[in-house]
C-alpha cells in the first residue's frame, strides 16, 4: 500500500521540475543526476542485453560546483529537469554575496550575486546610486542573477 506522500508525488508532481525521457536528453540539457542539477556533457548508449532493455549512460557536471556525475538509466526511463523561470527585478541592496531585489508588486526577494564581470556590473550600478534592473533566473528554489540593465 502506498503512503500519502508517495501518492501525492505520483499524481501531483513537483511544479519546479518537468519530466524528460532518457532517450530525449541531449548534450547541454539540464537534468537531475544523483540529486544534483547537472548540465549534460556526454552520453553513451548500450545495446539491448539479455533482460531486453538498452541502457543510456549520462555524464554531467554540477551547475554550482562543476563536479562530474555519471549515471545509467534504462532507455525509457523518466528523468527530472528543473523548470527555469525568469523575472526582471529591481536591485535595492547588496550584502556580501546576496542581493536584495524587489518585484513590481513590492515583494522582497533574495538572489545570489554572480561572480566575474556580471557581478562587478551589478555592484557598479548599485554603487552609482541607480536602481539597476536585473534579470533573475529561478530554478530548484534558488535565484541567480543572469543579466543587468
Amino acid at each position: 500500500m502506498m503512503t500519502l506522500t508517495e501518492y501525492n508525488n505520483l499524481y501531483w508532481p513537483d511544479p519546479d521540475y518537468e519530466s524528460v525521457q532518457a532517450e530525449g536528453v541531449r548534450i547541454d540539457c539540464i537534468v537531475v543526476l544523483r540529486e544534483h542539477i547537472c548540465r549534460v556533457s556526454g552520453m553513451t548508449t548500450s545495446k539491448q542485453g539479455k533482460q531486453g532493455r538498452a541502457k543510456i549512460r549520462i555524464t554531467g557536471s554540477d551547475v554550482d560546483s562543476n563536479k562530474v556525475y555519471n549515471d545509467a538509466f534504462p532507455y525509457g526511463h523518466t528523468l527530472r529537469s528543473p523548470v527555469r523561470r525568469y523575472e526582471d527585478l529591481i536591485d535595492v541592496d547588496i550584502e556580501s554575496r546576496m542581493c536584495t531585489v524587489v518585484s513590481e508588486n513590492c515583494n522582497v526577494k533574495y538572489a545570489k550575486l554572480p561572480e566575474g564581470k556580471l557581478g562587478a556590473a551589478v555592484r557598479r550600478a548599485f554603487e552609482q546610486g541607480r536602481n539597476a534592473v536585473v534579470t533573475v533566473q529561478k530554478a530548484d528554489g534558488q535565484r541567480h542573477i543572469i543579466a543587468v540593465s
